[in-house]
């Protein structure tokens, strides 16, 4: 296996990226085109959501305005699949709050999709 070139991180970037876009995150449709079928999320909470939840929840949730992603990685687990870390950090009316993210994301009929999320937050 070889390791994950610019490109591939570049591209599993923008797609993290993407879904903190408060456009995007009122889109069930833009939504559905970044999360698998099979998606599934540990949150914080120590709830899982599956796909169906998250695609009902994020268009009535408020985006993130203020956040900033920090080291970022990204690891290849096989062909067409990759892991991705980093630190996201929130900042709102003078307070950051920071959490580390993982994700799993699998290229399918040539498009990266996430299959899972997990945020941790960082006590603070």
């Amino acid at each position: 296996m070889s390791p994950p070139t610019d490109e591939l991180a570049t591209t599993l970037r923008a797609r993290e990226e993407r879904l903190l876009c408060p456009t995007v995150r009122a889109s069930r449709e833009a939504i559905a085109e970044l999360l698998a079928e099979d998606y599934l999320e540990h949150g914080a909470s120590g709830r899982a959501y599956d796909r169906s939840m998250v695609l009902d929840a994020l268009p009535k949730t408020p985006a993130v305005p203020h956040w900033s992603i920090t080291q970022f990685h990204v690891r290849a687990l096989g062909e067409g699949r990759a892991l991705v870390t980093y630190r996201l950090t929130d900042e709102r009316k003078g307070v950051s709050v920071a959490s580390l993210r993982c994700s799993i994301w699998e290229r399918a009929e040539g498009t990266w999709r996430m299959v899972f999320h997990q945020g941790t937050a960082i006590p603070g």
